[in-house]
């Protein structure tokens, strides 16, 4: 079970990427028609950031990698929502981290 949330973490992170190369312009790397502004580029950045070092803890078995599972899915979210018609199917990650984030906040208590 957690090799495969560990998947889903890394693959999730690292599709953020299109929003990132979108932003600066890589259209020989990702093709879309939707414009993303370069401040948007840095926080799909941040946001695969986050769930790789997310990754990295649930790897290295620290009990603190919720938090910033947590934090991936806020921030990714809001990205999704705002684009919606690029990102919309990423909900459907964010809800399995989510979850799976919560519920392994039950340490903590």
């Amino acid at each position: 079970m957690v090799t495969l949330f560990l998947f889903i973490l890394i693959l999730h992170g690292t599709l953020h990427l299109v929003g990132f190369y979108r932003a600066y312009d890589k259209v020989d790397v990702v093709k879309l028609d939707h414009y993303i502004p370069k401040p948007f580029g840095e926080l799909w950045m941040l946001s695969v950031l986050l769930f790789l070092f997310a990754a990295g803890l649930v790897f290295l078995k620290l009990a603190w990698w919720p938090f910033f599972a947590l934090a991936a899915v806020i921030l990714s979210q809001v990205l999704i929502v705002l684009f919606w018609s690029l990102a919309k199917y990423g909900t459907i990650f964010n809800f399995i981290i989510l979850v799976y984030g919560i519920t392994s906040l039950g340490i903590f208590t």
